[in-house]
């Protein structure tokens, strides 16, 4: 018998002025929507979100070989908003 992983998630939080949270979550959704059975595009949504005093705490979920795409995504968003974008920490 034999055990693998069949995919590795990985949980990003990124914090977004409460100015900008939906169109964050929308624009997410879109970015990272998949293809249903029917042939429709599926939204994906964010896993939660939060106020916070230095601005909203958004929890997303990627497959990890998207991480790369998920920053990607997040410095566009970041230029067409006027935000600043900060690179990650580990």
């Amino acid at each position: 018998m034999k055990v693998s992983v069949h995919q590795r998630k990985i949980s990003i939080t990124v914090i977004v002025p409460e100015i900008k949270v939906w169109d964050f979550m929308v624009a997410f959704g879109h970015a990272f929507s998949s293809i249903n059975y029917e042939g429709g595009r599926r939204l994906t949504s964010v896993d939660s979100y939060s106020e916070n005093p230095n601005g909203w705490h958004v929890q997303v979920t990627v497959l990890d070989g998207h991480e790369n795409r998920f920053y990607d995504f997040l410095r566009d968003f970041c230029h067409k908003n006027g935000l600043s974008y900060e690179d990650p920490t580990t």
